[in-house]
């Protein structure tokens, strides 16, 4: 295919980014895409066709459509999604509370064994009347602020003012940590003698 004229080039150029290639749907190991190469022409004045060999394409493009459907998967159980900064595993997990459980001060169990440190936390009160509100939300009006603290091994802290904990319907809240080594016991027997 000789390309001759500026049309002919953005004609191309809008061919190729028009071309999709859906998830999955790769069979062949190797494509080979051929484009113009801008900077040569040949006797007739034509730019040249420059090939580009892509090889494993669909290994990488089954790689990355993996990586994509596993971003926004929530899980009120813990799940493993990557790695910090320091080589330990990053957990998540998501903790939904409903309003049973407010007052002014709640301490709410996470369910985490072994959690050695929060990395990330991501909460969202939902009231009543369909408002959110996500965290934390800090107010110069005394009783309108909301905060999660005091992080532990074992609890956290939703920390709400008077004038909201009666009117929240729920309280979401997404945690990434990292864990510690699972403590291990040994048992030791007595050798009789």
């Amino acid at each position: 295919m000789a390309l001759t004229k500026a049309s002919d080039i953005l004609g191309l150029k809008k061919k190729i980014e028009e071309i999709v290639v859906p998830v999955g749907s790769l069979s062949a190991s190797k494509v080979t895409v051929s484009l113009p190469d801008f900077s040569a022409t040949n006797a007739a004045g034509a730019f040249e066709e420059l090939k580009v060999d892509i090889s494993d394409l669909s290994a990488s493009v089954l790689t990355i459509g993996e990586k994509i459907e596993n971003i926004s998967e929530y899980s009120t159980t813990e799940k493993l999604i990557g790695k910090w900064i320091d080589g330990s595993d990053v957990y998540e997990k998501t903790i939904i509370k409903d309003s049973s459980f407010v007052s002014d001060d709640n301490t709410i169990l996470h369910g985490i064994e072994n959690l050695n440190k929060i990395i990330d936390e991501s909460s969202i009160i939902y009231f009543t009347g369909g408002a959110s509100l996500p965290l934390p939300a800090i107010s110069t009006v005394a009783g309108w602020s909301a905060r999660t603290r005091d992080f532990s091994s074992t609890n956290f802290v939703l920390e709400l003012g008077s004038n909201l904990y009666s009117t929240v319907a729920e309280f979401k809240t997404t945690l990434k940590y990292t864990k510690t080594a699972p403590v291990t016991t040994k048992k030791t027997t007595k050798k009789r003698g």
